[in-house]
């Protein structure tokens, strides 16, 4: 490595990106069906656009989810079936399966959270900031037009972004930068 990249490097590193700060976000989900396989137009999305909402954030990671969902699998549906997803804009990113296990249809309370970075999960949301939301079934039951409903609940996202640098605070770094490579061609 050469030494404009350890002054550049240092000064980047020293001056302008400070630690992550993190935020959570609630999503009230009452009301969303699931209707039909992943990828299915019939299913409910959401998109989240993290950047517009925290403006002067960005590198967004999305490193935990908590939820509290009252599920109701109209029958012939499982309560297992009912999932949804959390991606990035490459299709990167978690499901979560509220009633995995319970093999029948009705109603259930499911409640949990869970550190997506202590199961080696997290995912970052890219350059353009944003979390798709898609709520669907595992298998499709043709025999029923709506196979799952969220009665009540919410998904909490947590999430960590760095604060985006000032213009004029990116316009110091270039001229201080410059400086001190100035300086060492001198030297």
């Amino acid at each position: 490595m050469n030494i404009k990249t350890l002054l550049f490097g240092a000064f980047v590193a020293s001056s302008v990106f400070a630690s992550a700060d993190t935020f959570t976000k609630t999503v009230d989900l009452t009301g969303v069906t699931t209707n039909a396989v992943e990828g299915d137009a019939a299913n409910y999305f959401q998109s989240y656009d993290f950047g517009s909402e925290f403006a002067g954030y960005s590198n967004f990671v999305l490193t935990g989810i908590a939820y509290d969902l009252n599920l109701t699998a109209n029958s012939p549906s499982w309560l297992s079936e009912i999932t949804f997803s959390f991606l990035n804009s490459e299709s990167v990113g978690v499901y979560l399966t509220p009633g995995i296990g319970v093999n029948s249809s009705g109603t259930g309370t499911y409640a949990d959270e869970a550190s997506l970075v202590d199961l080696g999960l997290d995912f970052a949301l890219l350059g353009d900031n944003i979390l798709t939301l898609e709520a669907f079934e595992t298998f499709n039951d043709s025999s029923v037009a709506i196979d799952g409903i969220v009665n009540s609940g919410t998904v909490t996202f947590t999430f960590e972004a760095q604060p985006v640098p000032e213009p004029a605070t990116l316009a110091a770094l270039g001229l201080g930068a410059a400086a001190l490579l100035r300086r060492r061609k001198k030297a």
